[in-house]
């Protein structure tokens, strides 16, 4: 009876430890995707309207809370006060923290039309982020958890 319930928590564990590193990569797959959505949303804005870069963070962050956001929101306040541009997000590898960092210190420093092309320079490579974030997401993501749930399973027929 011990052999049972103690092979059933490490299925147990097993699992819950595939479902946290698939979740892991599907939220570096949205904070990537979502930094894309938010440069061709901003592109968009100062280009046609010409709004500032606040106002723009202030409308795309107000109806979320997703770590992109958050993320965002600091960087939004860094903005406000003058201060270097930190913040910290878990989910996005060093290139993309640097590209980001970049972007914004870029934006930050130019005029609308040296905008435009930093805008485009960063869709670009943000796109290829995006495709390998997704990418991630299906290779490892799904198959580490599918993994796991397996060595579970795996471990449960051991000890029984």
């Amino acid at each position: 009876m011990i052999k049972l319930i103690a092979g059933a928590m490490l299925m147990a564990v097993m699992f819950y430890i595939g479902i946290a590193i698939e979740r892991f990569y599907k939220k570096r797959a949205d904070c990537v995707v979502e930094f894309a959505d938010f440069l061709s949303y901003a592109s968009r804005e100062i280009s046609f309207l010409k709004t500032d870069i606040l106002s723009v963070m202030g409308s795309f962050i107000k109806d979320g809370t997703t770590p992109f956001k958050k993320m965002l929101a600091e960087v939004k306040t860094a903005f406000e006060k003058g201060t270097p541009l930190s913040f910290d997000n878990a989910y996005l590898t060093a290139g993309d923290k640097d590209l980001i960092k970049k972007f914004f210190n870029g934006i930050k420093k130019s005029d609308f039309q040296e905008q435009e092309r930093l805008f485009k320079r960063t869709a670009a490579e943000t796109n290829e982020s995006v495709k390998v974030a997704i990418k991630q997401k299906k290779e490892k993501g799904e198959l580490i958890k599918k993994l796991f749930i397996l060595a579970g399973v795996g471990l449960m027929i051991v000890i029984i």
